[in-house]
């Protein structure tokens, strides 16, 4: 009969206390590496609008991407001219407004492909509704971002 000493079955029961926060340290860092494979990459958001009012999105053209072009090149010329006083981010604004485009209904689901702080539309993809995979340029302010908030 194989019978354990009593500083045998000590030390067994000291390493369940050890194993346990071993085992529930593995399931956290599995389900923060699971979670990080589910994510393709994107910011994930929605118009925060009523559905019956919606969003206007700007057709993406050759036009507005030039325009965006533009006020990225502005930005990164003003970090080497810092006196630069042109207000690039406002006229890359006023230049997108007078770009046609379509409306969008509130809550329809998208995904962000470019954005810049040097613009104050972002280039979305849309995921959700009869919108569903068509792209164009998004005012900021027609959604919420989540990364954003300090509350």
């Amino acid at each position: 009969m194989n019978a354990l000493s009593s500083y045998d079955r000590e030390e067994m029961l000291a390493d369940v206390p050890r194993n346990r926060l071993c085992l529930l340290l593995l399931c956290v860092l599995s389900t923060i590496v699971l979670s990080e494979c589910r994510s393709d990459g994107y910011q994930h958001a929605s118009i925060s609008r009523d559905p019956r009012t919606g969003a206007h999105v700007l057709y993406d053209s050759p036009a507005i991407q030039k325009i965006a072009d533009r006020a990225v090149q502005a930005k990164t010329e003003r970090r080497r001219n810092f006196w630069r006083t042109d207000n690039f981010v406002q006229r890359g604004a006023d230049d997108m407004r007078k770009e046609p485009g379509y409306d969008v209904p509130g809550g329809t689901r998208f995904k962000i492909l470019f954005e810049s702080d040097a613009l104050q539309y972002s280039k979305v993809e849309f995921e959700s509704g009869p919108f569903k995979g068509q792209v164009g340029w998004l005012w900021r302010g027609a959604f919420h971002d989540g990364r954003t908030d300090y509350d």
